[in-house]
């Protein structure tokens, strides 16, 4: 028990403690802003804004363990604010929804924030997978812009295109930077597309 409390440094404490308040915070936000107006609620409906949250979670995280329960206390935080404000306010929730988040909070964003972190210090598996979030953005991007043309759409549109440039300059300025990963950008974004051209086809 004291070999595992000195190898969970205060730090990674404090950062997991400020996780799931700031998590139940960007949830009930979220959930106002889908009343607040079509701008708002378009960009929190996307997934490119939660995308970028998750790496954001990654950066402002210690250590590669911490990126990773960070990323769940946040997440968890951000479905237990959005659904515990629609069910207070509305009187239910979709549960279906409910898992999905849940899910994600569970795998995708941990691996998202220490892929976030792990490129931060240098390191290619996480530049890789940023990258590949990158050209996610992108295609998201373009997804939303050619197939949803009503003007409320663009505010994801531009989050996406903005953040995905951000994200291509900060790899492009690291000691790691190749080729490949300008690849990898593309390849994501080629994905991406086909993957949500099916989503979209399926439903």
């Amino acid at each position: 028990m004291n070999g595992l409390a000195r190898r969970v440094s205060r730090t990674e404490v404090v950062a997991l403690a400020v996780a799931l308040p700031a998590g139940l915070s960007a949830g009930a936000l979220a959930e106002r802003g889908d009343t607040f107006s079509q701008w708002t609620s378009q960009l929190g409906s996307q997934g490119g804004v939660w995308l970028v949250a998750s790496l954001v979670v990654g950066l402002a995280s210690p250590s590669p363990r911490s990126s990773i329960w960070n990323a769940i206390g946040f997440f968890a935080g951000v479905t237990a604010g959005y659904y515990g404000l629609t069910a207070w306010t509305v009187g239910g929730v979709n549960a279906q929804l409910v898992v999905f988040w849940m899910a994600m909070a569970i795998v995708g964003a941990p691996v998202l924030a220490w892929a976030g972190h792990d490129a931060l210090h240098n390191g290619y598996r996480g530049s890789v997978v940023t990258a590949l979030s990158a050209g996610g953005l992108l295609a998201e991007a373009l997804y939303v812009g050619s197939v949803q043309v009503n003007l409320e759409r663009w505010a994801p549109v531009v989050f996406d295109t903005v953040s995905a440039a951000a994200i291509g300059l900060w790899l492009a300025t690291s000691p790691i930077a190749s080729r490949r990963l300008v690849l990898v950008v593309f390849f994501g974004a080629g994905l991406g597309w086909i993957l949500l051209a099916l989503i979209r086809f399926v439903t």
